[in-house]
């Protein structure tokens, strides 16, 4: 998975179908692309805002 603040690009890793709200007060945007190849075939991107607050 990749996350994008402005300039900041990191990826991070999902376990067990969840992952960790940043700590960082403010907006966060994601951008799931999502493939599968394995058991199932197709693909879907999903988009999303979370806010943060102190």
């Amino acid at each position: 998975m990749r996350y994008q603040q402005g300039e900041i690009q990191e990826e991070f890793k999902m376990e067990n179908e969840a992952f960790s709200a940043p700590e960082e007060s403010g907006l966060h945007y994601y951008l799931f692309h999502l493939i599968w190849d394995d058991e199932y075939y197709g693909e879907s991107i999903h988009g999303f805002k979370l806010t943060v607050r102190e």
